[in-house]
């Protein structure tokens, strides 16, 4: 969960993610790139790429994020 206008700097990780979008409004970037976060959406980061993620909604934005480590 991302509270109201709540964000997550510009980071990278060593593993990959899943983000289902449960509900709520927000902004995905990855690589400069941005995209839409709103229910039912599906956002795959690679391992590596830089991404930051941003409610802009004014409730909560919800998600189920899977942490997919690298083989």
């Amino acid at each position: 969960m991302i509270g109201n206008r709540g964000k997550f700097e510009t980071h990278r990780d060593e593993y990959a993610h899943l983000f289902y979008f449960l509900s709520g409004q927000g902004v995905v970037e990855i690589d400069d790139q941005q995209f839409d976060a709103r229910a039912g959406i599906v956002i795959q980061i690679a391992a590596g790429q830089t991404h930051a993620y941003e409610n802009t909604g004014a409730d909560d934005l919800m998600l189920i994020s899977l942490n997919l480590p690298v083989a």
